[in-house]
């Protein structure tokens, strides 16, 4: 049901369902907008610079989510356990937000992603070892949060295996303890690439 109007005809209360189509019974494949910038959430054929896209960025032929960039969106609260049912899902861009609490095992079960960006965030916990049947895993930023403990086997194992490009975490001392991590950084602003692990 709409938010009541005034009678001048401005919105007094609730979501504005012109330009929150997720509100709607739009397909998600259609929950994007042209910049963080656009009022107006479109459709995945607007012509725009793809690098500037906010929400659902990519879907496959069988319209099934296979992309989210919510980076730079101020967003809080945490990941929910149902991201699992995204099985399509390669990339999850959500840098640099205020989002908290644990990774949700529920990735590991992501067996598409190749891309997993959470840097910038307040995550905290242990990163669970959930990582092991990611065979597409390239690309993981976990930098800037408030983990602690060891990098899980799953994570380095793929590092080991060459599947595993990238793997950046505030390993630069306490409290992150990384043998594999391609660079560490100091969970404030400076980052240093691994001389360890140069080249592989």
């Amino acid at each position: 049901e709409n938010a009541p109007v005034s009678e001048e005809g401005a919105r007094t209360s609730g979501w504005d369902f012109g330009t929150a189509h997720f509100l709607t019974g739009l397909h998600e494949c259609h929950w994007v907008k042209k910049s963080f910038d656009d009022g107006f959430w479109g459709i995945l054929s607007i012509q725009s610079d793809t690098d500037r896209r906010v929400g659902v960025t990519k879907c496959n032929a069988d319209m099934e989510v296979t992309e989210i960039r919510l980076a730079d969106l101020n967003l809080v609260g945490f990941i929910p356990e149902e991201i699992k049912w995204l099985s399509s899902l390669e990339s999850l861009d959500i840098q640099n937000n205020h989002l908290a609490g644990p990774i949700p095992k529920s990735l590991g079960e992501l067996d598409e992603l190749s891309y997993l960006s959470l840097d910038g965030n307040n995550f905290s916990g242990t990163i669970p070892d959930v990582f092991g049947n990611l065979q597409h895993l390239e690309r993981v930023y976990l930098n800037f949060n408030d983990f602690n403990g060891a990098m899980p086997k799953s994570l380095c194992t793929l590092r080991e295996d060459a599947v595993l490009k990238d793997l950046w975490s505030d390993c630069g001392g306490y409290p992150i303890t990384c043998t594999c991590c391609t660079v560490c950084c100091d969970m404030v602003a400076e980052c240093n690439e691994m001389e360890s692990q140069k080249g592989n």
